[in-house]
């Protein structure tokens, strides 16, 4: 019930949520959250303790999140009125705009190289050349803009919703700086944040407005349909990114199987990975889950995880009670509204990210709900249906339920549901942790009856079996647990290497193959191709098994082919290369003969039989291009550089390789023409300062010298280590007989670039 705040004069949901002790404190939304959130990190320092794990990112973890606990208290007990409050959001989202202009200004260059163009390269590359500060570290895209979109909210609600022109146009501006570096950073979890915050703030706006309303839930209901249509029709693996998503998440089930209730260890995902990791990713050790829910089971453990899913719980269940801001006192709207859009945004974009809420911006994010918690905003109890309260059946079964022996007999089957369900569990991570053989394996076996749907305890016997020797014992258990998941790969790959054991090869690929191992294999060869000095021998054997399980994979064939090279067989590699040719008809493999073939002619027959298979490659036409000019063919090669670009007009091989073709054959202007389309109209995907010097080079062959040096200079602002811009620079300050100048540029190209016979012999000419 609405009452008057005894300090501010204006209406409060609840006052004494500020007088009740710790009961008061604990009825506050999220305070429950918060203590799982603590004790579910304390839980997780087990693992840690018991495998030897890193202390120090252990210890990092836990300080950050005994900061985050800290900050939702502090705020709760001590800015509980509406003034402190939106004092606290004018610094919120001061820092907020801060963090926008100097974060983008910091982002990591190569993370814009497929995400950036038109209006986002320009604002970028403004503020690359305006506010890039060497003293500040590099900041990732989709970090920065994960935590920008959770704090948005706050800036725009109090736009709407606050009081007086000054701080509107203030909580605007800052809104307007947040919202441009959001849309600049071109994070997907971003942009999908900002379509939830538009649905969120126009249930908001519509609160008072039923038709409106009930058009917005229609609106937010056909945008999620027509989204799990798309992801239906489509697939998710086949939407950019989304193959390397599903197997990172297939990944943490893994981890979370064998420490289901504990984590995997505070600040442990890195270590524990490549355990788990599916065959598919095996080869990209990921810092975490990109997702926060996973990622809060992976790390925390079941605590973790409930304390996530209360947060979210909470902010939906507040966001339904408290929709009609009018309920509130004028002061508090724009809190209320910013705090709950904000924590349903940071949850949604945190389908596909974590950094806001875990790493370096965990104390940040409890800053919202602790936001809430201050505001006084209590939720509300669930009410049963009045027809359901008023069956005469439902009041007696709570009668007996609640009375004498039916209270006990409702709470033993209670307990034995929940002995059922995480009783398995406590055994599973009990035996993980004391990896004792003997004791583990009677845990294991205790679990795998009471979970007769889960492979972990069968797997993991089958592993304890393997170690100790006892491969028909293990090869029973591995089985076993695939009659419960035939697609266990953490099942399927020792089970392929206990046959390959045995001699059993046929058998085992088959299993690798089930578990798609392939790319784990390549993997383990490379690994042997890396070592100093490299070990071909064991590389060649996991190469060759990584094509018996995908005879098809091109990339171990490549690898294949390298070793035989590097080895000096290089008949033996040309007669397997011609074999998968013939065998495959595959594109790929054909270019891979080209780059082997002995001479230009084998080379452009193997490039021509490509391209008629995929005849949209204009890589294919670069590297076609290239072989025409070798063979002393350029205008066959002009043509092969003019398809390339005609398939990809900002393909930056085949624009130098014509460049550098037309002023070869002395026509600089066709150059300048080709070059300055290609700097004017394109985003780079590599540095531009080679199509640079280039034009340099062409506009002195048509004696503009002034045009040539400031192409130069731009090639240099690019890249200062580019030896060939100041050879050119060299070249018009001696034309122009500039001879101190142009010495000092050749000296310069030499000191860069000190087996430079140009710069040498047009020094001796000087």
């Amino acid at each position: 019930m609405l009452t008057t705040h005894p300090r501010e004069g204006t209406l409060n949901p609840d006052t004494n949520l500020n007088k009740g002790g710790l009961a008061g404190l604990l009825a506050r939304p999220f305070s429950k959250a918060v203590l799982l959130y603590a004790v579910g990190s304390v839980v997780a320092l087990l693992p840690v303790w018991g495998e030897g794990g890193d202390w120090n990112a252990a210890l990092k973890r836990f300080g950050l999140v005994s900061a985050s606990v800290a900050v939702f208290f502090v705020i709760t007990l001590f800015f509980n009125r509406p003034s402190s409050l939106k004092w606290l959001a004018v610094g919120l989202v001061g820092v907020m705009a801060l963090v926008a202009i100097f974060g983008t200004a910091q982002v990591k260059t190569d993370a814009y190289t497929l995400r950036l163009n038109g209006f986002n390269y320009q604002v970028y590359t403004l503020l690359r050349k305006l506010i890039v500060f060497k003293g500040l570290p590099e900041v990732n895209q989709n970090v920065l803009g994960n935590f920008l979109i959770a704090f948005l909210p706050l800036a725009l609600a109090f736009v709407v919703w606050g009081r007086g022109w000054l701080w509107r146009g203030y909580f605007g501006v800052c809104s307007l700086l947040t919202a441009t570096a959001v849309l600049v950073t071109a994070s997907r979890s971003s942009l999908i944040g900002l379509l939830a915050l538009f649905f969120v703030f126009a249930l908001f706006l519509t609160a008072r407005r039923p038709r409106l309303s009930l058009l917005v839930v229609a609106s937010l209901v056909v945008a999620g349909v027509g989204g799990t249509v798309f992801i239906l029709m489509t697939g998710f693996t086949n939407i950019e990114s989304g193959a390397s998503r599903w197997e990172l998440w297939r990944s943490v089930t893994g981890l979370v199987g064998d420490y289901p209730l504990t984590g995997g260890g505070l600040g442990q995902f890195e270590n524990h990975f490549l355990k788990y990791a599916t065959p598919g990713i095996y080869a990209y050790p990921q810092p975490h889950a990109h997702n926060i829910f996973l990622q809060s089971w992976a790390e925390f453990g079941l605590a973790g995880f409930i304390a996530i899913m209360l947060t979210l719980a909470s902010a939906v269940g507040l966001l339904v009670q408290h929709h009609n801001l009018q309920k509130l006192a004028p002061d508090l709207r724009p809190v209320v509204a910013g705090s709950i859009c904000g924590v349903v945004v940071l949850f949604i974009s945190g389908l596909l990210e974590y950094g806001a809420w875990g790493g370096k911006f965990a104390p940040a994010f409890w800053i919202l709900p602790a936001m809430l918690a201050a505001s006084g905003l209590r939720l509300a109890p669930i009410k049963l249906p009045a027809r359901l309260g008023q069956s005469a059946g439902f009041s007696r079964l709570s009668t007996l339920a609640c009375q004498g022996k039916g209270r006990w007999l409702a709470g033993g089957v209670i307990g034995l549901l929940a002995l059922g369900l995480v009783g398995p569990l406590v055994l599973i991570n009990t035996a993980k942790l004391l990896d004792s053989p003997t004791t583990s394996s009677s845990l294991y076996q205790a679990a795998s009856q009471f979970a007769f749907w889960n492979p972990v305890p069968l797997r993991n016997l089958g592993r304890l079996a393997d170690q100790q020797g006892n491969p028909g014992e293990a090869l029973y258990y591995y089985k076993e647990a695939l009659e419960r998941d035939p697609a266990d790969w953490l099942t399927l790959i020792p089970l392929g290497d206990l046959l390959e054991r045995e001699r059993r090869h046929d058998k085992a690929v088959a299993y690798w193959r089930q578990a798609q191992a392939a790319p784990y294999y390549i993997q383990l060869s490379r690994n042997y191709i890396q070592k100093t000095p490299p070990q071909y021998g064991p590389a060649e054997v996991y190469m060759k098994l990584a094509i018996d399980i995908d005879p098809h994979y091109d990339e171990a064939i490549q690898f294949l082919v390298g070793i035989y090279m590097a080895t000096d067989r290089q008949p033996e590699a040309m007669a397997f290369l011609a074999r998968m040719v013939a065998e495959n008809q595959d594109p790929f493999l054909y270019h891979e003969a080209a780059v082997w073939a002995a001479t230009d002619e084998q080379r452009i027959d193997f490039l021509q039989k490509a391209l008629r298979l995929d005849p949209k490659n204009a890589s294919y036409y670069w590297e076609l291009g290239k072989a025409y000019q070798s063979s002393q063919q350029p205008e066959a090669a002009k043509k092969a550089y003019t398809e390339s670009l005609a398939l990809n007009p900002a393909f930056q091989p085949s624009v130098r390789s014509l460049g550098a073709l037309y002023l070869s054959q002395g026509q600089p202007a066709e150059a300048i023409k080709l070059l300055e389309k290609f700097i004017g109209n394109t985003l780079f995907a590599e540095k531009p300062d080679p199509e640079y010097v280039l034009l340099a080079q062409a506009y002195f062959a048509l004696k503009n010298n002034s045009a040539a040096l400031t192409a130069t200079q731009k090639a240099l602002s690019y890249n200062p280590g580019a030896s060939q811009a100041y050879l050119v620079q060299g070249n018009i300050f001696a034309a122009n007989g500039d001879k101190e100048k142009a010495e000092e540029a050749y000296q310069k190209v030499l000191q860069l670039d000190p087996n430079n016979d140009q710069a040498r012999k047009a020094l001796a000419r000087l």
